[in-house]
C-alpha cells in the first residue's frame, strides 16, 4: 500500500488506517497519523499514534451479536449467595 492513499496531505488533517499485527496477526492496531507543520504552515514532518485495540473491537462484535449466541456465565445469578454484609472493627 502506498503512502499516497492514506497519508495526510495538508496540517490539520488526520489519516487512521487498521492493520493486523506484525509479529503476532491476531492482534490488531490503529495507527492514526498527524503532520507537524513549520513556521511557514507547511508539512515538514509527521507523528504516528499506535493503539492496540484487539479486545475493543471483539467487544464491539460480541455487542452486534444477538443475546441467544453470546457466551453465558458460568454461574447462573439466581444461584448466588444474597444478603447483606456488615463489619465492625
Amino acid at each position: 500500500m502506498s503512502a499516497d492513499t492514506w497519508a495526510p496531505r495538508s496540517p490539520g488533517e488526520t489519516a487512521q488506517l487498521d492493520l493486523d499485527g506484525y509479529d503476532d496477526p491476531s492482534r490488531l492496531w490503529s495507527l492514526h497519523f498527524v503532520p507537524l507543520a513549520d513556521a511557514g504552515n507547511r508539512v515538514s514532518g509527521g507523528m504516528v499514534l499506535c493503539r492496540d485495540v484487539t479486545e475493543q473491537r471483539q467487544a464491539e462484535q460480541r455487542r452486534k451479536e444477538p443475546p441467544s449466541q453470546r457466551p453465558r456465565s458460568a454461574i447462573p445469578w439466581g444461584a448466588l449467595p444474597t444478603g447483606i454484609v456488615r463489619t465492625w472493627l
